[in-house]
């Protein structure tokens, strides 16, 4: 097993180094950033998506003061591989005794695979498909177990469910479901197995439910620290104040229904191309408990079926191109082709497979939704990801366990790693082919990355834009260019890391900027977007921080694709 895991981990670190993107990967890096120069969620950061990168922001503190800020988007992805590694152990010492070490090992892998967008960081995508995978696997082990023993794992699920939800509110309702599932569970477990002779009064009635007491012990934990942050660190006005904000900007964009419109039609077309229709039906026969020495071939021919339908499935835009489905829409399609198996297996061996099929796929199918209804990034690139972890795991432990030969199980875990692997390498989130990622990143914190040669030149020409404006710990703010602040050693004076257009919202920028007195030394701002340089519409919409901006500062330095501005005053 531990050759297994390490070959694992190593191919996730050599996919790593590959592709440099300076929108959704650079901001989810800066946000660990920010936290680790002592900035604070809500009264610096008006954006909830910085609760996500708790995991991140020890490390990102190490890395900042032992090497700098060379490197440190490398580091980060390399970190990310670490925390998945130990999330997967977690999860595999609570179901290794169920479903056994091998079978465990390898359906676990595969649900580590998909990430949202492609992207090995620690961010509001990822860290709640970590906490979810964590909370539906040790509740199993707490469920599985006896009284004495399922104390630690059932702790491990409450603490690991909420700390999912604080790391994306908008997946709340996910892990309330779980932790429902997990705490009746428990309940009928206590009372098969509780204590006969117990003292009277509150002890008592908690002795009597050792499993449950342990989850909300778990969920406890976590919320008394979530509050006294909010209270004591965060402050309820600064949380009301960046709700606000947040209201205030989506307002002017489409409606949550229209999200989840787009998100359902993507997967809608996915699943009813001919070679998912395919697979579905090979799935279906696969769980026919008659079909047993054919159950493996089944599997397989679905999953790659899949895989055909992936390649295929390529899309393009004026921003960006992509040469087959990202993971999380693929883990999604092997989900559901892996469906009927899992149920078949749930009914004829109801309690490690049922009790894993409830707690894996309840997270996934509440919280999917709740992420496309939410998110601003369009379906293709796959943010539903951040809760698709427990319910790939469900599905492909139940494949596996249906399968019950052993050559059997590696050959379909081989065929949805293979799977899965290969689109998670084809896909460098808003970069080039794999094919022209030859070029090496500039020194920076984008060292030890390759990308294609323009990008590279890119990277090179905002570094040094930025450092003819600012000096390091300057205070920058961005417009419209999240990755500005890793150009260079800056501070970010800023309430948003990620300042796109809001319009008439941005008051809240110059409201924030008035009340810490925190008044950038640069500005740095997308070309397209700005007065004089660019030809976007928005431009003549109305917009009191660009005005502020305009007024305050001027142009010091440009390239192709930003304008880095200074202040006059």
């Amino acid at each position: 097993m531990a050759a297994f895991a390490v070959a694992v981990a190593a191919a996730a670190i050599w996919r790593a180094r590959y592709g440099l993107d300076l929108s959704d990967s650079s901001h989810a890096v800066e946000l660990a950033m920010r936290l680790a120069q002592g900035d604070v969620p809500f009264r610096d950061e008006m954006n909830l998506q910085a609760l996500g990168a708790w995991p991140a922001a020890p490390f990102t503190w190490v890395w900042l003061h032992l090497v700098g800020l060379d490197g440190i988007v490398l580091a980060s992805r390399v970190w990310f591989v670490v925390v998945s590694a130990a999330v997967g152990a977690g999860a595999w010492l609570a179901l290794r005794r169920a479903f056994g070490r091998g079978t465990t090992a390898c359906a676990l892998a595969v649900a580590l695979v998909p990430a949202a967008y492609n992207q090995q960081v620690l961010s509001y995508n990822t860290t709640p498909a970590l906490m979810y995978l964590l909370a539906a696997s040790a509740g199993v082990g707490a469920v599985t177990r006896c009284a004495r023993c399922r104390r630690p794992y059932a702790v491990l699920a409450g603490a690991a469910a909420a700390l999912g939800a604080v790391s994306h509110p908008v997946t709340a309702p996910a892990a309330a479901v779980l932790l429902v599932l997990l705490v009746t569970m428990l309940w009928r477990r206590d009372s098969a197995e509780g204590l006969r002779q117990a003292p009277p009064g509150i002890r008592g009635r908690l002795a009597r439910r050792p499993g449950v007491t342990a989850v909300m012990a778990g969920v406890v934990a976590v919320v008394l620290v979530v509050a006294v942050l909010w209270v004591g660190v965060w402050g309820p006005a600064n949380v009301s104040e960046t709700l606000a904000f947040t209201d205030a900007y989506q307002a002017t964009r489409p409606s949550r229904t229209d999200r989840l419109g787009r998100w359902a039609t993507q997967l809608g077309e996915a699943l009813t191309g001919p070679w998912v229709l395919t697979a579905m039906w090979l799935g279906v026969l696969a769980a026919f408990p008659a079909m047993r020495r054919l159950r493996a071939p089944l599997l397989v021919v679905a999953v790659l079926a899949v895989g055909v339908q992936a390649a295929q499935g390529g899309a393009s835009a004026s921003t960006y191109t992509v040469l087959s489905w990202l993971t999380p829409l693929a883990g999604s399609v092997v989900v559901a082709v892996l469906v009927p198996v899992l149920v078949v297996a749930s009914v004829r061996d109801r309690r490690p497979v049922g009790r894993l099929a409830a707690l894996g796929l309840a997270p996934t199918l509440v919280g999917m939704p709740l992420v496309a209804a939410f998110t601003s990034s369009a379906p293709v690139w796959g943010a539903t990801g951040a809760a698709l972890a427990p319910g790939l795991l469900a599905a492909s432990l139940g494949a596996l366990v249906w399968v019950r030969s052993r050559a059997g199980k590696l050959l379909v875990a081989a065929t949805l790693l293979l799977c899965l692997g290969t689109l998670h390498v084809l896909g460098s989130y808003r970069d080039g082919p794999p094919g022209s990622l030859v070029v090496a990143a500039p020194d920076g914190a984008f060292a030890g990355l390759l990308t294609t040669p323009e990008r590279s030149e890119e990277v090179l020409a905002g570094q040094q834009a930025l450092r003819a404006c600012a000096a390091p710990g300057d205070g920058v703010l961005d417009y419209i260019h999240p990755a500005a602040f890793l150009y260079a050693d800056v501070r970010f004076d800023t309430p948003i890391v990620w300042m796109d257009y809001f319009g008439s919202t941005s008051r809240y920028v110059l409201d924030w900027v008035e009340r810490t007195g925190r008044a950038p030394e640069c500005v740095v701002a997308a070309r397209d977007y700005w007065p004089g340089h660019g030809r976007s519409r928005y431009i003549a919409g109305p917009d009191p921080l660009r005005d502020w901006v305009v007024a305050h500062y001027r142009v010091v330095s440009q390239t192709s694709q930003l304008v880095v501005l200074r202040h006059t005053g």
